[in-house]
């Protein structure tokens, strides 16, 4: 399994029943296009898997990717800071690589099936938040990924507020979630206030070791998205709330994202709901897709027919 993001991927071994045996991380650089990043990608996987103790024979591959995905054409439909990928075949070009059938689907629906089916206390239904350099969201019902009429289900990150004016966002619109909760925007308000920061691990450096600036905005942040959660909880009535992705990982983001939905959603909504952070980590992708995969190879209760569209 392959979960690729901007500068790096990481690659997982599964065993049928979805139990993790081996990961592993490259780096790379997504904007270098889909072709070499791919065969960078299948020549640590093939690496990966003959050391496996059972001796790698691949049975298939699945992927998740950091953008909007057709799952009818395995291809990324206009995805953000990722040139070349749009409309690219990434499910034929890793069967022919690799010669097993493939599967390929948005970094945020497949950690939230794998975060959905990980934890011990399950619900049938669940929202699962990836926080990091950029904001996505997966909704399963009734124990299926919904992907929506055109495939896009759960894509919050764009949703405007109030608070991010007329901020432009990598979408083209302005005033979106993302430009005032991601770790991309953290990037900026802290590079604004003359800190010397580049990505999202700067900032959870400096919110671990208690800067104020830094912990304050990363609060802000949180309440920001629990602001657009608060809608999600008041209309879709989700039995738990997963929170995945980098800032995930910092207690004052997540304990704003709580008090925000707590406070914000309706009691009806809130009353057995569970508000947790992600039981698999950085596998959460890994495991998701695997099951994706697997419900491919092996059809069983979770498997649904793809829509057409993006996501």
């Amino acid at each position: 399994m392959v979960d690729l993001g901007g500068i790096h991927a990481r690659l997982g071994i599964l065993r049928h029943g979805g139990e993790l045996t081996t990961t592993t991380e490259v780096a790379l650089t997504v904007a270098d296009g889909p072709e070499p990043v791919l065969t960078q990608v299948t020549a640590a996987l093939r690496d990966l898997a003959s050391a496996a103790p059972d001796g790698g024979r691949l049975l298939g591959v699945g992927i998740s990717l950091p953008g909007p995905v057709d799952v009818v054409r395995r291809a990324l439909d206009s995805p953000s800071r990722m040139p070349g990928w749009s409309g690219f075949d990434v499910g034929t070009w890793l069967e022919e690589a690799l010669g097993v059938p493939a599967v390929v689907e948005n970094d945020a629906n497949a950690m939230a099936v794998g975060e959905h089916f990980g934890h011990a206390r399950r619900t049938r239904h669940s929202v699962s938040v990836k926080a990091g350099t950029a904001i996505g969201a997966g909704i399963l019902a009734d124990d299926r990924l919904h992907r929506g009429a055109g495939g896009a289900a759960g894509d919050i990150t764009h949703t405007p507020i109030p608070a991010a004016a007329d901020t432009p966002c990598s979408c083209g619109n302005r005033g979106c979630l993302e430009t005032v909760a991601s770790g991309a925007a953290l990037v900026r308000l802290l590079r604004e206030q003359g800190y010397d920061v580049a990505a999202t691990a700067d900032v959870l450096a400096l919110v671990r070791n208690a800067d104020p600036v830094a912990t304050t905005l990363t609060r802000t942040a949180g309440r920001h998205l629990g602001e657009v959660l608060c809608t999600v909880v008041n209309f879709f009535n989700p039995g738990a709330v997963y929170l995945g992705g980098a800032l995930s990982t910092l207690e004052p983001f997540v304990s704003a994202i709580r008090s925000q939905i707590y406070s914000g959603a309706h009691p009806l909504m809130t009353r057995d709901l569970v508000i947790a952070p992600s039981a698999l980590g950085a596998d959460a992708n890994l495991v998701g897709v695997g099951r994706l995969l697997e419900d491919a190879l092996v059809p069983h209760a979770l498997a649904t027919t793809p829509s057409e569209g993006p996501r």
